[in-house]
């Protein structure tokens, strides 16, 4: 059991080897106004149930040919990117994989069970960033998925909509 009362599952990712040099961070609300998103609703995967987000991702609901945009903080940059799944919104409800400057990042949720209650309780989940060369991170965490504002928890400076289609 992890400190959330959630059971550790066996490697999600198949064998998974040690963190390589994949520095990934938490974005700050700085880097959530920097982010425009072309989607209604997103998911976000944070390492606590109500924390800072790693990975953010947005899609239009019901879209089935349209692929999530995607954000990442590497090497304290934020980088963006496109979900590799067709689908839309629908596509990030259980996880999904995206790519970015080289990066593969894939989010699987790995219990349906909730850590939380409300309109988007987070799922427990795993995150693997990895690279071509064999380096990657794997991180346990959280998936939530939902509206703007309750992914990013109203940390949005300012309140700036979100950019549409």
């Amino acid at each position: 059991m992890d400190e959330y009362g959630q059971e550790i599952p066996t490697p999600i990712f198949g064998a998974e080897r040690p963190s390589g040099n994949i520095d990934l961070k938490a974005m700050t609300s700085e880097d959530l106004f920097e982010v425009e998103f072309d989607g209604e609703m997103g998911c976000a995967f944070s390492q606590s149930p109500a924390g800072e987000p790693l990975v953010l991702a947005y899609g239009w609901v019901g879209e089935d040919e349209d692929k999530a945009d995607f954000a990442v903080k590497l090497n304290n940059r934020l980088e963006r990117g496109d979900g590799e799944e067709e689908g839309g919104f629908d596509a990030l409800l259980d996880g999904s994989t995206f790519s970015a400057n080289g990066v593969l990042v894939e989010v699987a949720v790995v219990s349906r069970e909730p850590a939380g209650s409300g309109a988007a309780p987070p799922l427990p989940a795993a995150m693997r960033a990895s690279r071509p060369d064999g380096s990657q991170a794997i991180i346990r965490g959280f998936w939530t998925c939902g509206l703007w504002s309750l992914i990013t928890r109203n940390r949005r400076p300012g309140n700036r909509p979100l950019q549409g289609r």
